[in-house]
């Protein structure tokens, strides 16, 4: 059979097997249809194996009642698969992106343990993951898919008491997923909801199974979510493609690295994205599409940001806290809240102040001396005060972190696609990692699990009764993975009366009477979004009150549920009724023939609630029987709150009489007040 070891299409399988298939013994017989499986010496094609365990299958060392099983979600392969058919990186027959097929293939014994010997944990050649490659019935030695296939294990745990995410060879064909231990939270005790390892996290209470976190129909724990699942898949065949955690180096949670290689995106997708709307998935599961500008910690242009158009990032304020941004915005490096105006900014805004530059090698001697303002200590060499690396390592020394700034990367415009050609391509030889943990759920839950936060405020304090109150609720996720099912709770005060409810972000309002939920089927990294709770304070809430009014907000998972609840307050103002325009129909009576005389009381009287009462009442200067009067009583005689009638009589040896007329109203909260008109009963005319 005629070979020809041209490869156009730069995918790292040959023309030939593209066209004709792999014969690997040369007897003239194809073992591997490549044609028939769809390659294209024009198009870059990528093939994947997928083995698993099962609970299910002979010989696994589950507990009894445990039926779980570690077969990737069909959900997430296809996010994988995705991801690589909308890649920016062009082929030979004018067409954009790659082919991956991944066959999902043999279930293997369910082993609580196992690992790729001495690629990121020690062990003894040939066992754990090779021992399950090697045979015959999964990916053996004279399996012809060896020449165009990785391997990929999805198992349990690597070792005991870690839950590290996976593992793979940086480049070469092998790769592991290792989700045991994820996804489990403290139920009871103070740290409840939190996630934990054991019931050693959960004072108090105790470290429970999380459930179906994402909505798939399956339980998650032990076994990840499906956007776990999917970033962690493409995390660890990414490094089998030559990618680092920074792209082309190692240097971890880069703001302007924007690839599930950056652990701030393994396992919640790019934010703000939703691929699937009201699916599994809360963020883009991708590689980096485009080289970011580079960012230098000493000298960060807030305005400037990251200059990404579409997507969100997260970075690390001064106070260790992440905070999200927008990636087509100013960026508020310093996390000042000026709004991302200030230039020159220093900030460690990926949080490795205290990774090393450089580490002693095996020998355990620090051969390399610190170069610039770089800073010696113990066995490793740590950056210095311009935040970035200056050390070369020497000898045997491991480089850790490299040399200068924080650089962008253009993933799929690097990768490295013939794994025959490295060194691990060799069965039981795996090149030890510098970066031997990967991500541990503990690190997610601390740093990237989704954390929702509300804050709460009200207006106009104060407020008149009678009128609204705007409750202003903001939901927030400044971390990069999404919140799935989130909803705020909030329960009106007795005091007030429901008006209405509307809220950005895809919020859906619903509830009945003051008690209202408002829910959001996703809350992407790095989103937010507003509540708008309009109520009424009732009349007869009396003046001086305080309203108060608390919400609360829960998702599916949380990494910090202290920060969910938000209370603001306003005092009510209940005024008394307004009395104005006071007058009567006669303000002078005469003569004094001690006859009773109508008069007419005038008055308007405004109040911000209704109903008002209003009553008269009425004072003389005079004395009822006093001596030379007439001695004629009643004086007066109130009709109703506009009328009475007064006597026209005044004492003979006196300066003429007066009544006092009282206009008394009083609202519906008990308050009131007065005003006071005169009539006069003249002593005599002129």
């Amino acid at each position: 059979m005629l070979r020809i070891s041209n490869d156009t299409d730069g995918d790292g399988l040959w023309d030939d097997w593209e066209r004709f298939g792999i014969d690997t013994n040369g007897d003239g017989t194809i073992d591997l249809d490549l044609p028939g499986l769809g390659a294209n010496p024009r198009r870059k094609n990528l093939f994947v194996e997928i083995d698993f365990m099962d609970c299910a299958t002979a010989g696994s060392d589950c507990a009894a009642g445990d039926n779980h099983s570690h077969r990737p979600s069909n959900a997430a392969v296809n996010a994988v698969i995705q991801a690589f058919a909308n890649a920016n990186i062009g082929n030979p027959d004018g067409s954009n992106g790659i082919t991956l097929r991944v066959d999902v293939s043999n279930t293997i014994p369910h082993q609580n343990v196992l690992f790729i010997p001495n690629a990121c944990f020690t062990g003894a050649a040939g066992s754990g993951f090779d021992a399950v490659k090697a045979d015959a019935n999964n990916f053996g030695p004279n399996n012809a898919r060896r020449f165009a296939y990785h391997y990929g294990l999805f198992t349990h745990r690597q070792q005991a008491n870690s839950t590290v995410s996976g593992c793979a060879e940086l480049p070469g064909n092998d790769f592991q997923v290792s989700l045991g231990g994820w996804n489990y939270f403290c139920a009871g005790g103070p740290q409840a909801g939190r996630f934990c390892a054991s019931n050693a996290n959960c004072p108090g209470g105790s470290c429970q199974a999380g459930g179906d976190l994402d909505g798939d129909g399956v339980a998650d724990q032990d076994v990840g979510t499906v956007q776990q699942q999917a970033g962690t898949f493409l995390h660890e065949f990414g490094h089998n493609l030559n990618l680092g955690h920074g792209g082309g180096d190692w240097t971890n949670f880069k703001p302007n690295y924007l690839s599930v290689m950056n652990y701030t995106f393994q396992m919640g997708g790019i934010p703000p994205l939703d691929p699937d709307g009201a699916g599994p998935l809360g963020g883009r599961v991708d590689l980096s599409p485009s080289l970011l500008a580079t960012l230098v910690e000493t000298n960060l242009s807030e305005p400037a940001g990251i200059g990404n158009g579409a997507d969100n990032t997260t970075f690390t304020c001064p106070n260790g806290n992440p905070m999200a941004a927008a990636g087509n915005r100013a960026i508020d490096w310093n996390c000042d809240a000026d709004g991302g105006t200030d230039l020159g900014v220093s900030s460690d805004i990926n949080a490795d102040m205290t990774v090393p530059c450089v580490t002693a090698g095996g020998d355990g001697v620090l051969s390399t001396a610190a170069a610039g303002d770089d800073v010696a200590q113990g066995l490793r060499i740590l950056e210095g005060p311009n935040r970035q690396c200056d050390t070369t390592a020497a000898a045997n020394d491991v480089q850790f972190r490299p040399l200068g700034p924080l650089t962008g990367y253009w993933d799929w415009n690097n990768l490295k696609f013939d794994f025959h050609t490295t060194r691990d391509f060799e069965d039981g030889v795996h090149t030890p990692s510098i970066q031997v943990i990967e991500l541990p759920f503990e690190t997610y839950g601390e740093r990237l699990a989704p954390d929702p936060a509300l804050v709460k405020t009200a207006s106009p304090n104060p407020v008149v009764t009678g009128s609204n109150i705007t409750y202003t609720l903001a939901i927030g996720n400044s971390r990069p993975t999404a919140a799935a099912n989130v909803t705020v709770a909030d329960n009106l005060p007795a005091t007030t009366t429901f008006v209405s409810c509307n809220s950005t972000g895809g919020g859906i309002c619903a509830g009945a009477g003051n008690n209202r939920t408002i829910s959001f089927p996703s809350l992407p990294g790095g989103g937010s979004a507003t509540i708008t709770l309009v109520a009424t304070a009732n009349c007869p809430v009396p003046h001086g009150t305080l309203i108060g009014n608390t919400a609360t907000a829960s998702a599916v998972s949380d990494a910090d549920p202290s920060n969910n609840s938000a209370t603001a307050a306003v005092t009510a103002s209940n005024p008394p009724p307004a009395i104005s325009n006071a007058a009567v129909s006669r303000p002078e009576l005469w003569p004094p023939n001690h006859r009773m005389v109508e008069v007419a009381v005038r008055y308007s009287v405004t109040d911000n609630c209704g109903p008002v009462a209003c009553a008269l009442s009425v004072t003389s200067n005079e004395p009822v029987e006093g001596t030379g009067d007439g001695d004629t009583a009643p004086d007066w005689e109130i009709l109703d709150a506009h009328s009475l009638r007064l006597r026209a009589e005044r004492a003979g040896a006196g300066n003429g009489r007066v009544y006092t007329i009282t206009i008394t109203c009083t609202d519906s909260s008990g308050n009131s007040s007065s005003r006071s008109v005169t009539v006069r009963v003249l002593h005599s005319q002129g």
